[in-house]
């Protein structure tokens, strides 16, 4: 299952947002979604992953990046994600906190 949630770096990430039209699925708590996240994010906590996916069904085919603090549970998130038929995630590699070290925007919901 972790061969089909890629981890990729900031660069990639910003490519499939605006080339690929991917969705970016926030899976932190909405405190901290609603404090900053990227543009155009969809947020599903990480807790209700489980009885919430339905809300990404129309978009099991899209590309979608997941995003958390640091990566983890994002990366968990993947994995539950693709045992329910999702084809194309891919994983911030180092999170939300990598995305703001390299000065790439946030927004307020």
């Amino acid at each position: 299952i972790r061969d089909l949630v890629r981890s990729r770096g900031l660069g990639d990430v910003y490519k499939r947002q605006n080339k690929e039209n991917a969705k970016i699925l926030d899976v932190r708590p909405k405190d901290e979604f609603e404090k900053g996240t990227i543009t155009n994010s969809i947020n599903i906590p990480f807790q209700d992953i489980d009885s919430r996916y339905e809300e990404l069904l129309a978009f099991k085919e899209t590309p979608i990046v997941l995003v958390c603090a640091l990566g983890r549970n994002a990366g968990l998130t993947g994995e539950k994600l693709s045992k329910k038929g999702f084809t194309n995630l891919t994983v911030l590699k180092g999170g939300i906190s990598s995305w703001q070290q390299d000065n790439m925007p946030l927004v307020k919901p």
